[in-house]
């Protein structure tokens, strides 16, 4: 069955993770490590039922792993143009973009 995994899960992740580190380019290394961070969390339970990808229930932290994954591939190439941080991963999380709206009631 097609599927959008590519739209779903690496491309959003791609995006933040350049974006976090203003990397200087993206490279197929990028995309491999992209790839093997999604399969990781895809469950043992997630294969059993026929799912090879996480649930759409876990998206965001699902993107958060990838983008960081790609992230450390960004940094350990020298391709960022940002300091890498001591945590990246509460770094990557605070370039989330996250909609607030106040209330207008």
């Amino acid at each position: 069955m097609p599927g959008q995994c590519n739209n779903m899960n690496i491309f959003p992740a791609m995006g933040l993770a350049v974006y976090a580190t203003k990397a200087r380019r993206i490279t197929d290394e990028m995309f491999i490590a992209a790839a093997r961070a999604l399969a990781e969390q895809a469950t043992p339970a997630d294969l059993e039922t026929g799912l090879i990808y996480p649930p759409q229930s876990a998206m965001l932290k699902t993107e958060v792993h990838v983008a960081n994954r790609i992230a450390k591939v960004i940094f350990e190439r020298g391709l960022a143009r940002v300091k890498e941080p001591q945590e990246l991963g509460a770094f990557i999380e605070s370039q989330i973009y996250r909609a607030e709206y106040r209330s207008l009631v």
